[in-house]
């Protein structure tokens, strides 16, 4: 598969160029792909939202990774 990539005048990337048969075979593939997106429900979002608006209320509430880690370890004797 030969690909080529666009940059920008940054030099970050913005998009891909692949051939016809490329793009048939991947569809072929992964018959969902046309139908992936990048945005994000609005159910998705209002709970986002309030635990983020939690932390900033509540930030005392918070627990690091680390110490679940270790809570779990403890729990389960791992």
């Amino acid at each position: 598969m030969k690909i080529k990539y666009i940059k920008d005048q940054k030099g970050k990337t913005t998009d891909v160029v692949l051939s016809l048969k490329d793009w048939e075979t991947i569809k072929n593939s992964f018959p969902d792909i046309e139908e992936i997106t990048d945005d994000i429900p609005t159910w998705h979002k209002e709970i986002l939202d309030q635990r983020l608006e939690n932390i900033q209320k509540y930030p005392e509430n918070i627990t690091t990774w680390d110490t679940v880690q270790e809570e779990i370890k403890k729990k389960y004797r791992l």
